[in-house]
């Protein structure tokens, strides 16, 4: 995939999801096709930009002294920084050597790996429009490639030591 349809949850609801009532749904094409959104992530944080925010005094927003980001315009860049967070730490965390990938160990992720390492991570929710809503949850998506299986690729047992004799 090359793009993907994100929807808005409000930050705040981030245990339960609940879409946005302005949030995107999808839609249908002229030809039937029936579109949703990919995956829903947060709106309503912080924002120092005066002209995108809603005063702090609106009736939604968190009551402190920023203006609050709202909408898929808020919920589109979050993913997007989130995927490509993902797709780096990959590359950071297991750098393609040779061991690595003698390991087995995932050393970089396309487009498509990252979006199913969200789907697979994310909280999932019934959305207005009774389709199944699936929430970014960040933080699970990278403890699941942080959490790889180790794998021994070598065991050294000094000549003086006995395994079953002695702990390690």
């Amino acid at each position: 995939e090359t793009s993907i349809t994100v929807g808005a949850v409000d930050y705040r609801n981030a245990e339960a999801p609940v879409a946005e009532y302005f949030s995107s749904y999808g839609g249908e094409l002229p030809n039937g096709t029936l579109l949703g959104s990919d995956i829903y992530a947060p709106d309503g944080g912080n924002t120092s930009v005066e002209s995108i925010g809603q005063l702090a005094t609106c009736p939604t927003c968190d009551g402190d002294e920023f203006n609050n980001f709202y909408g898929t315009s808020a919920a589109a860049p979050h993913s997007a920084a989130a995927a490509a967070l993902l797709m780096s730490a990959a590359q950071a965390w297991f750098p393609p050597t040779e061991a690595n990938l003698t390991a087995g160990l995932k050393t970089s992720y396309s487009n498509d790996q990252a979006m199913q390492a969200f789907k697979s991570t994310a909280t999932s929710f019934t959305a207005a429009d009774g389709s199944t809503g699936l929430f970014l949850n960040t933080l699970a998506a990278f403890k699941s490639i942080a959490a790889q299986t180790a794998k021994i690729t070598e065991l050294i047992v000094h000549d003086t030591i006995t395994p079953s004799a002695e702990p390690f």
